[in-house]
């Protein structure tokens, strides 16, 4: 249960990340972090584990760049 948790957790992030990009125009960024979020919830739906270390051929990671602009 607490691995389902963190990966509603990190999608939720991507979420946000994504609004983030929006709201600044950022198309490329969102669709590809769009595309990462769809992943990574047909997996929660599909019941895998996702243990965000794996050696798989799709690894995405979720960062909030923090610098002001």
């Amino acid at each position: 249960m607490a691995n389902r948790l963190k990966q509603i957790e990190k999608i939720k992030q991507g979420i946000s990340i994504t609004n983030d990009h929006i709201v600044n125009k950022d198309w490329d960024q969102a669709i590809t972090v769009q595309a990462a979020l769809i992943d990574q919830l047909l997996r929660v739906v599909e019941g895998d584990v996702v243990d965000y270390q794996s050696n798989s051929d799709k690894f995405y990671t979720f960062t909030v760049d923090s610098t002001d602009e």
